[in-house]
């Protein structure tokens, strides 16, 4: 690992706690197949439904499939394999957000990233909504305070 680069990665923990869940409903769905035969094919649409909702937390377990990776440049969001890189300097602010009750870190761009949407209606309907521009992922091993302090940190630091 290099010097100045932190990795964090996502808790094992609450990865399977999901899995372990969306296998309960599996298994409804499977037991819908095989006892009640009026209602086959909706155990096998339950069936495909849970199954395709748990591929995801599946790959998130297999080796840098999903990771937050923390660099004096900037900062690196890898969530199933697809990376994105943002430069401390594209960064805006840093903010824990309130998506359908659940905390999570996101940060707002500003003018001179290539992503920034210079539109006054969307940005006008962010403001309103309060979701920022872009969020990270809230199963990392820490606490969404933890991660946001520690961007804060890293920010403030090399930008």
């Amino acid at each position: 690992m290099l010097e100045n680069t932190l990795i964090l990665y996502p808790s094992k923990f609450k990865t399977i706690r999901l899995l372990l869940l969306l296998s309960i409903f599996i298994g409804i769905s499977i037991l819908m197949i095989t006892t009640d035969p009026e209602n086959v094919y909706l155990g096998y649409f339950s069936l495909a439904f849970w199954s395709i909702l748990s591929t995801p937390p599946l790959v998130s377990l297999f080796p840098n499939a999903s990771y937050l990776k923390l660099t004096p440049e900037g900062f690196e969001v890898c969530s199933t394999y697809r990376k994105r890189f943002t430069k401390w300097e594209h960064i805006k602010d840093l903010r824990v957000a309130s998506v359908h009750h659940n905390n999570i870190v996101g940060y707002d761009y500003t003018k001179q990233h290539p992503e920034y949407k210079p539109s006054k209606m969307t940005r006008k309907m962010s403001k309103a909504l309060a979701v920022p521009n872009r969020l990270i992922p809230n199963n990392l091993e820490k606490s969404v305070d933890e991660v946001l302090i520690l961007m804060e940190d890293w920010k403030t630091k090399y930008n």
